[in-house]
């Protein structure tokens, strides 16, 4: 396996993923228990990421939870 550490992870407790883009180390579909964060909404990460064809548009995941540039999480 590519990540082994993943199959250390517990799916029944809570999973806060930062950063996953276009690929989840959790997806949603193991576990109603994973959240994603990132810097910025799912809609302002689809913006950065619309000409970079490395990027697969409909693979970014919807961002749970906006990290702001004030310290502080701003739930969507």
């Amino acid at each position: 396996m590519f990540r082994p550490w993943l199959n250390n992870i517990d799916l029944n407790k809570r999973i806060l993923e930062i950063g996953p883009l276009a690929w989840p180390n959790v997806k949603k579909e193991q576990t109603k228990n994973v959240f994603y964060a990132d810097v910025r909404s799912t809609d302002d990460v689809k913006e950065y990421y619309k000409n970079d064809k490395s990027v697969p548009q409909d693979k970014i995941v919807d961002i749970d939870y906006v990290i702001g540039g004030g310290g502080g999480i701003i739930h969507l």
